[in-house]
C-alpha cells in the first residue's frame, strides 16, 4: 500500500493529443497508441515506438475477448511507474476497453468517455458479456453527446453521462495505490500472445467431450475450447482473476486445484494442466497427477505444460521472476510418476526436438590465417623467353607456380578450420533455441 501525494491521472487515447502537463490542477499523463498494419519484431501484440504504442490492426474490434486485449501489459506498466490516483481511457475499442478492468485490479479508479459514433454489433453472448463488465467496472461512465446515450446505454448498466468540463474540476480523492504481485504480474501478461501460444495444445482434445483445465487463470485456454466446440470448466484459486475470467462468459470454479480434486468425484476425459506443476513440492506433484488419473476416464487424455529445465533461456532469464515458481521438473521425472499412476506418455515436445549436448573447449583453436601475398617472378633471361615462346615452363617458372600454390594451400586450410569452428559454435549456440517450456501428452490406460 502507497498513498499517492499528488492527483496524477493518466489518460490513454488513441489519438495524439497534447503532451502531460498540469490541467486545473490535476497533472496529465498520456498514453497515447495507434492501429498499425506493421508486424511486430517481438511476437508481441503491442509495442512502443518512440513516444507512440503501436498496437496489432486484430485487437481493434471487440469479437475475441482475450485476442484483443493487446494494451494491457503497458498499461499495467505504467500504473506502476506513475501511480496515479485516477485512469481515464478516452474512445474504447477492443484493445482498450479491458482497461477498465486491469485498473480496477489494481486498486485505481478509471473514468471512460466513450466518442463513438458506432457500438459493436454481432457478438457471441460471452463478447457481450465481457463488453458490459468493463464498461460496469468504470467508476465514471461518459458518452461525447446526448445522441450517444440511447447508442450505448443497453451495453452498461450503470448511468451513462454527458461529458463535460467538470470533469477537470472534480476533486479526485487521492485514494490508496494496492500492488499484488500476482495480480501486477497476470497484468502484464499479452493475452493475444499467449492465445497465439497455447492454441497448438486444443489439438490434444478435440476428440474430447469434457475438458477440466486446472489453474485455469482467467481462462485464456477456456476460450480456445470453447471456440472449438468443446465444452470446458477450469478450476481457479485466486477469487479475483477466476472473477475476471467468469467475465467473459467462462465456467471458472473458485477453488485450490488439489482440494477440488480430491472432493469433486466427476470424471472428464481431458485434463489440461498449464504451468502449475513448478509451483508445487514433489509431494504434492505426485499427488496432482494422482488425482488426474483418477479423475479421467480410461482412455482419457492429460496434457501438462511447463518449463523445460534444460532450456537456458528458462533458467536464466524467466523462471525465477515468479516468487511462487518452487523448482524445475524434469519431462523424465514426470512421465515416470504418471506412468505409476497408470498414464502412459505418447507424445512429448521433449522428444520432438533432441537436446543434443555439444562439448567445447575453454579457449578456442588458434587458426594462422595468411595474408595472400604478391609474389613477382624474376625477370626472363633470354633462355626463358624462348622456353616460353615455345610453350616450356623453365625451372624458375615452376618454382614460381610452386609458391602460389603453397600459399593457396595455406589459405585453403584456414577456411576449412574457420568452416569446422563455425559449424561447432552453431551446434552450441543450438542450445539457446531449445523450447522454454515442455508439453507432454499422457493417456490413461
Amino acid at each position: 500500500m502507497e498513498e499517492t501525494d499528488k492527483n496524477i491521472v493518466l489518460v490513454v487515447s488513441e489519438s495524439k493529443r497534447q503532451p502531460g502537463g498540469l490541467v486545473r490542477g490535476v497533472e496529465l499523463h498520456y498514453m497515447d497508441y495507434a492501429f498499425s498494419d506493421e508486424p511486430s519484431t517481438n511476437g508481441l501484440s503491442a509495442w512502443v515506438d518512440g513516444d507512440l504504442i503501436k498496437v496489432k490492426n486484430d485487437c481493434e474490434g471487440f469479437a475475441g475477448v482475450y485476442r484483443q486485449q493487446a494494451l494491457n501489459r503497458l498499461f499495467a506498466q505504467q500504473i506502476l511507474n506513475l501511480k496515479p490516483s485516477r485512469v481515464l481511457v478516452i474512445g474504447v475499442n477492443g484493445a482498450s476497453i479491458d482497461l477498465l478492468r486491469v485498473a480496477t485490479l489494481m486498486g485505481v479508479a478509471a473514468d471512460v468517455l466513450i466518442d463513438n459514433n458506432s457500438a459493436p454489433q454481432s457478438l457471441l453472448p460471452a463478447e457481450n458479456q465481457w463488453l458490459g463488465a468493463c464498461l460496469q467496472s468504470a467508476a465514471r461512465a461518459y458518452v461525447a453527446s446526448d445522441e450517444l446515450i440511447e447508442l450505448w446505454q443497453n451495453h452498461c448498466e450503470s448511468e451513462l453521462l454527458v461529458w463535460g468540463e467538470s470533469w477537470a474540476e472534480e476533486n479526485f480523492s487521492r485514494g490508496r495505490f494496492s500492488f499484488d504481485y500476482s495480480i501486477y504480474e497476470f497484468c502484464l501478461r499479452d493475452h493475444p500472445l499467449l492465445m497465439a501460444m497455447q492454441q497448438f495444445d486444443v489439438r490434444h482434445f478435440e476428440h474430447c467431450e469434457q475438458v477440466l483445465d486446472l489453474g485455469c487463470g482467467a481462462g485464456l485456454f477456456l476460450q480456445l475450447l470453447t471456440e472449438q466446440g468443446i465444452s470446458a470448466h477450469g478450476v481457479e484459486r485466486d477469487s479475483i482473476v477466476a472473477e475476471y475470467g467468469r467475465a467473459a462468459g467462462l465456467d471458472i470454479i473458485c477453488d485450490d486445484a488439489l482440494k477440488y480434486l480430491e472432493k469433486n468425484k466427476r470424471a472428464v476425459d481431458g485434463i489440461y494442466c498449464s504451468h502449475f506443476v513448478e509451483h508445487l513440492p514433489i509431494e504434492l506433484v505426485e499427488s496432482l497427477i494422482e488425482h488426474i488419473a483418477t479423475r479421467l476416464n480410461r482412455g482419457g487424455v492429460a496434457v501438462l505444460t511447463f518449463p523445460d529445465p534444460e532450456s537456458i533461456r528458462s533458467q536464466l532469464l524467466g523462471f525465477w521472476r515468479d516468487p511462487e515458481h518452487v523448482r524445475f521438473y524434469h519431462p523424465e521425472l514426470i512421465t515416470t510418476i504418471a506412468s505409476v499412476h497408470g498414464l502412459a506418455c505418447e507424445w512429448s515436445s521433449y522428444d520432438e526436438q533432441p537436446h543434443q549436448v555439444y562439448p567445447f573447449p575453454e579457449t578456442p583453436d588458434v587458426i594462422e590465417i595468411h595474408e595472400p601475398k604478391h609474389i613477382e617472378a624474376a625477370p626472363e633471361s633470354w633462355w626463358q623467353k624462348l622456353l616460353s615462346h615455345l610453350g616450356i615452363a623453365s625451372r624458375a617458372d615452376l618454382q614460381h607456380i610452386e609458391q602460389l600454390k603453397s600459399s593457396l594451400d595455406k589459405q585453403q586450410q584456414a577456411l576449412v578450420q574457420l568452416k569446422e569452428r563455425t559449424e561447432k559454435l552453431w551446434q552450441i549456440n543450438q542450445t539457446w533455441a531449445w523450447n522454454d517450456n515442455v508439453t507432454l501428452r499422457f493417456r490413461k490406460r
